[in-house]
């Protein structure tokens, strides 16, 4: 039986959710979270009972500390490659040292596992955690996997939505043919993925969770049906003139990472290599969902209904603010 659960990188957006996803089940775990600032933690999460144990993410002495006691750790990092890979091997140790069984890493991303390193190269550590938890005895790793977020997919990141200045209307940018398939789900569902996948002792591997799949004419249907407008389609270009983009972006301006990461994630969503539900096979098959019957996913209508059109490009900044209330 789980009874206590760990949060790594509890005061971030993803960690606040998942202590407050994990606090509304029926039986809540005691929480013990791990944080480099505890001033960085909202009132219901810093006081007893608690745990709150300081240390930045190579200090091997406080992760184990961390650690011990705990049924299942859960790492909500998110942050350079350093932090997501080295970090992340730091909190396994720890947990072979503590004797936690589980550990869930922070993937929450697309499937990675078909590509070679170097290929969607922001996952090439979330590759490395896999294998090396694949490689330490005693620890079990659970990778969830949940396509692109939400709400970032509305944010200017991918730069797909893109607000008019009236704030009433706007369009969609788009790579491809249009009839590429989108993978989201957003960080509040994600959270109550991560929550119920931490206590079922069953959940093992990798678990695949999906809020939705819609190409680019699905959404602009979507924000037709709930909006009192249909947002304009603007192509970009093929995929192929994707993949030409986003290299001479990289090679011309190496240091400006997020000129050309989008286009990197955009690439290798919209070619299918890392599809949660590969063609030909069904989503009842591929996903998890079914499992935890009482988190409803949220679609791309869902979310819409949350936001006007002119909070929608925000809407990702206040993420976690309101957890906990």
């Amino acid at each position: 039986m789980v009874t206590t659960v760990g949060i790594a990188g509890a005061s971030g957006k993803l960690g606040r959710l998942v202590a407050a996803a994990l606090l509304r089940l029926p039986s809540p775990p005691t929480l013990r979270l791990y944080v480099r600032d505890a001033s960085k933690l909202p009132s219901w999460l810093s006081s007893s009972p608690h745990t709150v144990i300081t240390g930045g993410a190579d200090d091997r002495a406080a992760t184990v500390e961390f650690a011990r006691g705990c049924n299942v750790v859960i790492c909500t990092y998110l942050g350079p490659d350093a932090l997501m890979e080295e970090g992340q091997k730091v909190l396994i140790d720890a947990c072979a040292e503590a004797g936690v069984p589980r550990y869930v890493a922070s993937d929450y991303t697309v499937d990675y596992r078909p590509l070679k390193d170097g290929e969607l190269f922001p996952k090439d550590p979330m590759r490395h955690v896999m294998a090396y938890c694949n490689d330490k005895a005693g620890v079990e790793g659970v990778h969830v996997m949940i396509g692109a977020f939400m709400d970032t997919w509305w944010s200017g990141f991918f730069g797909a939505w893109v607000p008019d200045e009236s704030g009433k209307g706007g369009k969609l940018r788009y790579w491809g043919s249009g009839d590429e398939a989108w993978e989201v789900s957003s960080y509040e569902n994600t959270a109550e993925w991560i929550a119920r996948v931490a206590v079922d002792g069953e959940a093992k591997g990798v678990e695949k969770f999906l809020g939705d799949r819609k190409n680019i004419h699905q959404i602009a249907a979507a924000m037709s049906s709930v909006y009192s407008f249909t947002p304009s389609l603007e192509p970009l270009g093929s995929l192929a003139d994707l993949h030409a983009t986003m290299h001479q972006k990289r090679d011309s301006e190496p240091e400006n990472y997020y000129a050309y990461l989008p286009m990197w994630y955009q690439y290798y969503m919209l070619n299918g290599s890392t599809l949660l539900v590969p063609p030909g096979s069904s989503a009842e098959k591929e996903l998890s969902n079914n499992r935890y019957p009482d988190v409803k996913a949220v679609t791309f209508e869902d979310y819409l209904r949350m936001y006007s059109p002119k909070e929608l490009s925000g809407a990702m900044m206040g993420i976690g603010e309101k957890a906990g209330k």
